[in-house]
């Protein structure tokens, strides 16, 4: 019997952390409020994320975070704010490529708005 040879498209590979790649994400409290629209809530949320090669070489890096996904049809989801990356409709994905010099910091925006009805509850956080 022949060798078998495999193909494939991607593969993660996880090498352990590396302290020279500083991410930090927080929730922005000045954008992240709740209002009330006709028979509507709306609650907005906004996070930055803080990417840092300290590294003396460049980098490429893929950041992922993700928009909220409602179950219910009287719950809606708006990115409002992606800082250039790229959104998956289907799953709420946004995905960030970035090439950073060394020493260079990357600021990103994430903020998005839910619109429920005023009777439903939700929790964001």
């Amino acid at each position: 019997m022949g060798a078998r040879y495999f193909h494939f498209e991607e593969a993660y590979i996880s090498l352990g952390r590396d302290k020279s790649i500083v991410i930090s994400r927080a929730k922005n409290e000045n954008f992240s409020k709740r209002r009330t629209v006709g028979a509507s809530k709306v609650d907005s949320r906004s996070f930055e994320i803080v990417v840092k090669n300290n590294k003396s070489q460049a980098v490429e890096l893929a950041i992922f975070d993700q928009i909220p996904k409602p179950v219910i049809n009287d719950i809606s989801v708006e990115a409002t704010e992606r800082s250039g990356g790229v959104m998956d409709p289907a799953t709420g994905r946004v995905k960030w490529e970035l090439l950073l010099s060394p020493q260079e910091r990357a600021d990103l925006v994430m903020r998005y708005e839910v619109k429920y009805p005023k009777k439903e509850r939700i929790i964001l956080e």
